[in-house]
């Protein structure tokens, strides 16, 4: 998967937020729709090189396929229940 250039983003969010001929009214209205408009494109939007799926499902679907689970079986242990050379910290 390659990442896409900050002109092919800023050429995305010119086209598809600013220049669709809405009439913005202050500053603080264009703040407003990038902040909406930067989290839809990082969170929601169907992503082509994903399969079409949202850049977060994807990552959340990876990141659990990533997670490392407790070994079936973890060694030897000592009598008391930790691995040998392990240091056992009193709590």
């Amino acid at each position: 998967m390659t990442t896409p250039s900050p002109e092919a983003v800023k050429a995305a969010y010119k086209t598809e937020l600013i220049s669709r001929g809405k009439p913005w009214r202050c500053i603080d209205d264009v703040e407003l729709a990038t902040a909406e408009w930067v989290a839809w494109y990082n969170q929601e939007r169907l992503h082509e090189a994903l399969g079409y799926v949202p850049p977060a499902e994807y990552e959340a679907a990876h990141t659990a396929r990533l997670t490392p689970c407790e070994p079936a079986n973890p060694g030897p242990r000592n009598r008391l229940g930790t691995k040998p050379g392990a240091v056992q910290l009193n709590q």
